[in-house]
C-alpha cells in the first residue's frame, strides 16, 4: 500500500514537472512570435514618416532598417 501511495505521489510530481517544462517552452515560442509580430509593426509606422517607433512600451530600441538577401531568397 506504501508503495503504491509513493508511485502515485511520483508520477504526480513528475507529471506537473513535465507541465512546467512544456509551459516554459511554449512561453519563449510565443514572446519570439509575438516580439516579430511588433517589430514588424513597428517597421511599418516608421516607414509611414514615424520616428523611434519602440516595439513595445519598455522596449529600449525601434527598428532603423530591414535586412534582406535577395540570392537565398530572405526579405
Amino acid at each position: 500500500m506504501l508503495k503504491k501511495s509513493l508511485l502515485f505521489v511520483l508520477l504526480i510530481a513528475l507529471s506537473l514537472t513535465a507541465i512546467v517544462q512544456l509551459g516554459g517552452g511554449a512561453k519563449i515560442a510565443a514572446k519570439a512570435w509575438l516580439s516579430q509580430y511588433l517589430i514588424e509593426q513597428a517597421w511599418s509606422r516608421t516607414l509611414l514618416g514615424e520616428e523611434r517607433v519602440r516595439p513595445w512600451p519598455w522596449a529600449d530600441t525601434w527598428p532603423v532598417a530591414e535586412l534582406s538577401v535577395p540570392s537565398l531568397g530572405v526579405q
